[in-house]
């Protein structure tokens, strides 16, 4: 058996690597039009910022060392032409010496990853200080530009993922830094409340972050872009430019023999990775894949989803029982001391599907105060019918990617929040709590479908304009109330809450809170269990309310 794969960055020499592990008789060759192999471009721009030393340490394996580890044939700088399906040949062209020649298969795996999207207004234009940031040899081209022209400041457009890791490493080069994007917020894919703190992280650590805004002209001379003009006519000018705004599936070949595409506009594929033609099957960037818990399908260009994709379609292809069951979107980025991850639905995707959900919002620490303990935000999702944990996302300094991965393990295998309680988790004064935030969660959700139901600041908001009658108080210190309360709210410290109870109608709609949310619990287990009859917790206290309605503080003058 003869085992073709077109391209060779994470999901093709995974798949490579999973097919070997099988049989030690199929021939397994790689194409790559690239001269970069096994690369992991992704981190490019932290060899630009200076965290890692070299590019050369982004391609740490040789096709030598692929031949001698696992026999398997490499050619970079090869480009596969034409393929004809129905006799399972290709076309193949050398792109250092121009030489075309034919070659055979009997699986074929696309591989061939994904291209760099641009703005309408970028298409079709090159500039000498454009640069987007996708493989090794951009990382090149961007630091010879970088310690050719010296750039002071830098436009980067695009708030996600590489957006943001960009912004970070030019911002600590000392570089003026704009970070344009679309939308509202960074990180667009979460919820708000979450993306106006990534906002502000950018802010607080020098970056101008401009949101809502896009780029829609551009103003050049001699080949060199000077500045650029945004929907609101606005103008910013730099050194350089940084365009990150997503990518797109390579499906052209695939679609020259009719491989069928999915709604995301990649290869539509089958739990086996298999495309609708026979023995052609498509792995990583270029594929879709579906989302775990809605069984939506989506397109999710990360490198932890094209080695699952490789993983997968290599052992199916040699015999084996792996199957491709989705993918929660795990994912964390590291900026300015913070990470920043999320797995699963968001409350906006799960209101969208339907899902009778309740949200929670909390604060929680990394490790014990006394040790250093940091606070972490934490926004969880969970289905009210089923009590199955949905989707997570978490801000914090220290401990994020091992929480945000106790999640996607407990979601991977459909927890409750219920079992969530239940873990028994590590602890250890230096590095943990006793209630690690996983548990605090867990019992958060647990308590909020039971008897301590939690409510959203928009919820809020709403239940407050419906309903003048509904009862707000503010639970904490006299120093804090003054120091900003939300409109309308009484206040009433928890530990005077017993003592003001007949002053209180237990038939109206009572909503409490405090700094993040914790301290209110206490408030709303004693009108629960003094007979009140609907008590709501304000979920992530008023710290999460002021993030997204700052105009309805009010403070003593």
């Amino acid at each position: 058996m003869k085992i073709v794969i077109i391209g060779g960055v994470v999901a093709g020499t995974t798949a490579a690597i999973g097919a070997r592990r099988n049989s030690e008789e199929a021939e397994i060759v790689i194409y790559d039009r690239d001269v970069d192999f096994n690369h992991s471009g992704y981190a490019t721009h932290y060899v630009i910022g200076g965290k890692v030393e070299s590019l050369k340490e982004l391609t740490p394996r040789s096709i030598e060392w692929f031949k001698n580890r696992h026999n398997i044939d490499v050619h970079t700088s090869h480009e596969i032409v034409t393929i004809d399906a129905d006799t399972k040949t290709i076309q193949v062209k050398n792109l250092e010496t121009g030489e075309v020649f034919d070659d055979h298969y009997d699986q074929l795996i696309f591989a061939n990853g994904s291209s760099p999207t641009v703005p309408p207004a970028f298409r079709g234009k090159e500039f000498t200080n454009v640069f987007t940031v996708k493989n090794v040899q951009g990382g090149r081209e961007l630091q010879a530009c970088i310690n050719d022209i010296q750039p002071k400041s830098v436009v980067v457009v695009g708030g996600g993922y590489i957006g943001l890791g960009v912004s970070e490493q030019l911002r600590n080069l000392g570089m003026k830094v704009d970070t344009l994007e679309f939308l509202d917020y960074p990180m667009p894919p979460m919820d708000s409340e979450m993306s106006i703190r990534i906002a502000e992280i950018l802010e607080d650590n020098g970056v101008n972050f401009h949101g809502g805004d896009g780029v829609v002209e551009l103003i050049s001379q001699d080949g060199k872009l000077e500045k650029v003009v945004t929907g609101s006519k606005k103008e910013y000018a730099a050194d350089l430019f940084i365009v990150a705004t997503g990518v797109r599936p390579n499906t052209e070949l695939a679609e020259s023999i009719g491989v069928e595409l999915g709604v995301s506009r990649a290869i539509k594929v089958s739990e086996k990775l298999e495309t609708n033609i026979p023995d052609v099957y498509a792995v990583g960037d270029v594929a879709e894949a579906f989302h775990a818990i809605s069984k939506d399908p989506l397109y999710l260009p990360l490198a932890t989803t094209a080695a699952k994709m490789g993983r997968v379609a290599g052992d199916v292809i040699t015999g084996g029982n792996l199957r491709f069951n989705g993918v929660l979107g795990t994912s964390v980025v590291r900026m300015f001391g913070h990470s920043i991850a999320s797995t699963g639905l968001t409350e906006k995707a799960a209101r969208e599907k339907g899902y009778d959900i309740v949200v929670m919002t909390n604060t929680n620490l990394s490790k014990l105060r006394f040790m250093g303990g940091e606070d972490i935000l934490i926004k969880a999702v969970a289905n009210k019918e089923t009590e199955e944990l949905l989707g997570v996302q978490i801000i914090g300094s220290e401990g994020v990617a091992r929480i945000v991965d106790v999640f996607a393990t407990a979601m991977t295998f459909r927890a409750k929040v219920s079992d969530l309680i239940q873990l028994d988790l590590a602890f250890t004064p230096p590095i943990s709590t006793p209630v690690d935030p996983v548990l605090s969660t867990g019992i958060s959700l647990y308590q909020a479908m039971d008897k301590a139901p939690l409510i959203t600041p928009n919820k809020m908001n709403e239940q407050l304009a419906k309903a003048q009658e509904t009862i707000l108080i503010d639970i904490r210190s006299e120093e804090d109330f003054e120091a900003g309360h939300i409109e309308g709210a009484q206040h009433i410290p928890v530990d005077y809450l017993r003592k003001e109870l007949s002053k209180l109608d237990s038939s109206t709609c009572v909503i409490v809170y405090s700094n993040t949310g914790e301290k209110a619990y206490v408030a709303q287990e004693i009108l629960i269990n003094k007979g009140f009859e609907e008590v709501y917790n304000l979920s992530g206290g008023i710290s999460n309310y002021m993030s997204l309605f700052e105009e309805k503080i009010v403070r003593a003058e």
